[in-house]
């Protein structure tokens, strides 16, 4: 039944997964969940945006770190650190300049939870005999989602990371 359908390219690796999950249960597999999850969400308006990806939190950082110069371009700093894989280092720089509240606050603005459910592929997801479900979203939608799955027990960990002086 599975034999029709083409390989691709990492298929070796989806392979170890899908043994892992489902042949050794002894061992298990877990699953790390980013942003981009979060699209496979249902919206509870019209007019919702997307949830945010990493890129659109790092331009919403440097928006308000390094504010456009007289010109209308980005002062130099902001131009260079605009980049998803600067999107960590730039809220760690937003949080010193303005404070964990102010930080906490842009991303409750920018992810909106309230404005999405968790769609089909959040159920299907956890419907998974996972070990673990790990991700750092700020979205609730795997959590609310967990609410809803009868075949799995999920048990939420929440942790804060603090500097340490």
């Amino acid at each position: 039944m599975l034999s029709n359908l083409p390989l691709i390219s990492d298929q070796s690796h989806i392979n170890k997964v899908r043994d892992a999950l489902w042949s050794r249960p002894d061992a298990g597999a877990s699953i790390m969940i980013g942003s981009g999850f979060s699209r496979n969400a249902n919206k509870t308006r019209p007019d919702a945006g997307d949830p945010p990806l990493w890129d659109d939190i790092a331009r919403a950082i440097v928006k308000k770190l390094y504010p456009r110069s007289t010109d209308g371009s980005r002062s130099g700093p902001g131009a260079r650190a605009l980049s998803a894989d600067n999107a960590l280092r730039l809220a760690q720089e937003y949080k010193t300049g303005f404070g964990s509240s102010e930080l906490h606050r842009l991303l409750e603005h920018l992810v909106r939870d309230d404005q999405f459910t968790p769609g089909d592929a959040h159920s299907r997801l956890l419907r998974l005999p996972w070990r673990d479900v790990f991700t750092t979203n700020w979205d609730t939608l795997l959590e609310r989602a967990s609410a809803n799955v009868t075949q799995r027990a999920y048990n939420l960990v929440v942790s804060h990371v603090r500097n340490r002086r």
